[in-house]
């Protein structure tokens, strides 16, 4: 990749750059979108910091494809330490993407973003969007009871403030978000009305599921929560 003696790119790097960034203006949305989920696997800064500005320029593609890879790209980018400081502003960009963007799997990723990279500004659009968390499709609502867990254990917000919608993702028509939503609902308080609610939700994911792995996976958590609750198992 680089001169052992200059410590600079080599020649043929420097046409990769070039390859790379062309791709990044290329009229079909495909090769734009395949690029951009390269790019999640490159940490060079010499490569990276020259094509910064035309990864930021299709946040505002008009094909979706487009815009959750890059939002996947500046998100690789920022999540290494070495290079966060290629986009000083990401968490301010992705919020505004987050506001105005109408794509689910996009607004998912913009989501994502923000709960792995800037946890204060995901919970503060999570209270935007909470008396609505029931019209989120399944990717968005498991990334939500992400958030929530992640809140608890690193910053000084109350418990209670996520409890509400933990429990209304419990009545969810998807058996992956009821079972994360019970797990999250346990992490979040020990009252028994609670608990209870959750457990019911675990026996009923035994009782519709079809799929063996997955009750498999119920039976080992119920397991796993035999000791702690062992008089609401009862």
């Amino acid at each position: 990749k680089k001169d052992v003696n200059s410590g600079k790119l080599k020649p043929e790097m420097i046409l990769v750059c070039n390859h790379l960034l062309n791709d990044l203006k290329h009229p079909n949305e495909y090769i734009r979108g395949s690029t951009l989920r390269l790019l999640c696997r490159i940490d060079e800064v010499e490569i990276l910091e020259q094509l910064i500005p035309q990864i930021l320029q299709n946040l505002e593609h008009r094909h979706s494809y487009v815009r959750k890879n890059a939002i996947l790209s500046i998100m690789a980018i920022v999540s290494n330490p070495n290079n966060e400081y290629l986009i000083p502003d990401a968490t301010q960009r992705i919020y505004q993407v987050l506001e105005t963007e109408t794509n689910n799997l996009c607004k998912r990723n913009a989501f994502l973003f923000l709960t792995n990279c800037d946890l204060k500004n995901s919970l503060k659009f999570f209270l935007t969007i909470q008396d609505q968390i029931g019209n989120y499709p399944e990717t968005m609502q498991i990334t939500i009871l992400e958030l929530m867990r992640k809140v608890c254990r690193s910053l000084p917000v109350p418990k209670s403030i996520f409890v509400k919608c933990t429990a209304k993702l419990l009545e969810s028509h998807s058996n992956a978000v009821i079972y994360e939503s019970a797990n999250t609902l346990l992490s979040l308080t020990p009252l028994d009305s609670a608990v209870n609610k959750a457990l019911e939700s675990y026996a009923r994911l035994l009782q519709n599921e079809s799929d063996q792995n997955v009750k498999l996976i119920v039976i080992n958590r119920l397991n796993s929560l035999k000791i702690r609750y062992e008089r609401n198992l009862k």
